[in-house]
């Protein structure tokens, strides 16, 4: 199976684990539904350890599951099979922000507001709407400029349709919700996962279903009082 995505979510979703290197170091997988993927990510895959390359993967593990049977194991946990999902929600989506607060010492008045214009007129964008939809927001308590403006850069994470993906691996796995994982090279944060051995029939499987990491670009306001 080889999973290609469309182009557009191709670039708008592209967040591979060098964008965010603090994710990065806490990778606890990498997670692919093309073969093809896997050797160039990793030099290895399924196919060749199970013999195309003239390695024969070994019928029992041994304990430890070490070398060629160990490399086995983990391409196989690491190979998605039957279906990879994703979903993505745009009519959670804003395009424009306005976050009014309070400055705690002097006690003025704080606007800060900013918009994602290609959601307006380019319907090429991911977050596309063609009209105009405001999240407003009244937090006196973030207490001064610098605050709100903090809070505003977090909030743009909206202009993006949140991207789920669910995929599904064969064997059990040790992976805990909130783990951070890569699905075809994108930052995924696990939220949910379903193991599942059935006896009848021997089908040991594992059910993941994960968020996109996005990645928050920063603001362009000038400084305070500008």
């Amino acid at each position: 199976m080889h999973f290609e995505d469309i182009p557009i979510n191709q670039q708008a979703y592209s967040n591979p684990p060098e964008s965010a290197p603090h994710l990065a170091q806490g990778v606890k997988m990498k997670f692919f539904s093309s073969p093809l993927a896997q050797l160039t990510e990793t030099g290895k895959t399924l196919g060749a350890l199970a013999g195309i390359q003239g390695i024969v993967a070994p019928e029992k593990d041994p304990p430890g599951i070490t070398g060629v049977a160990g490399q086995y194991m983990e391409s196989i946990k690491e190979m998605i099979y039957g279906t990879k999902e994703t979903q993505y929600f745009t009519h959670e989506v804003f395009n424009k922000i306005l976050i009014i607060g309070v400055d705690k010492d002097e006690r003025y008045l704080i606007v800060e507001t900013d918009q994602n214009t290609k959601s307006l007129a380019d319907p090429e964008s991911s977050g596309y709407l063609g009209y105009e939809k405001p999240f407003i927001q009244t937090e006196p308590g973030l207490g001064s400029a610098s605050g709100t403006r903090a809070y505003l850069r977090y909030l743009r994470k909206l202009y993006m349709p949140p991207y789920t993906i669910k995929w599904k691996t064969m064997g059990l796995t040790d992976l805990r919700p909130n783990d951070v994982v890569t699905v075809d090279g994108t930052l995924v944060r696990i939220n949910n996962i379903s193991q599942n051995a059935i006896a009848e029939g021997q089908d040991w499987h594992t059910e993941f279903e994960g968020e996109w990491i996005a990645s928050m670009p920063e603001l362009n306001l000038g400084t305070t009082g500008e």
